[in-house]
């Protein structure tokens, strides 16, 4: 929020508010995105920055207005649900990609 101005505090459970609309920031291990099974999706975006087991940022990226559908199904044994890439690939916008290894 320091350094954009169009970033402000978000409401309730909400990370971030960007010109009215919600945005959520996710630290993930690996590659993917995980959100909490309870978690009601609507459109907010999310900032993702997934990190390698040495706590090196491999990858920054966007996931623009997400929804439920991107998401795997709920579960009654679990608290978490996983993004689809497939389903989602189109509202995704990679801004940083780490090196990889030779």
């Amino acid at each position: 929020m320091r350094h954009c101005s169009t970033f402000e505090r978000g409401n309730g459970h909400c990370d971030l508010a960007r010109l009215g609309r919600e945005w959520e920031v996710k630290i993930c291990k690996d590659s993917g995105l995980t959100i909490n099974q309870s978690k009601i999706i609507n459109g907010e975006s999310y900032i993702v920055i997934n990190y390698k087991a040495n706590s090196q940022v491999s990858r920054i990226w966007i996931l623009w207005e997400a929804q439920d559908a991107f998401f795997s199904p709920r579960l009654r044994n679990s608290n978490a649900r996983s993004l689809n890439r497939a389903a989602a690939e189109r509202n995704i916008e990679v801004l940083y990609e780490g090196k990889t290894a030779s």
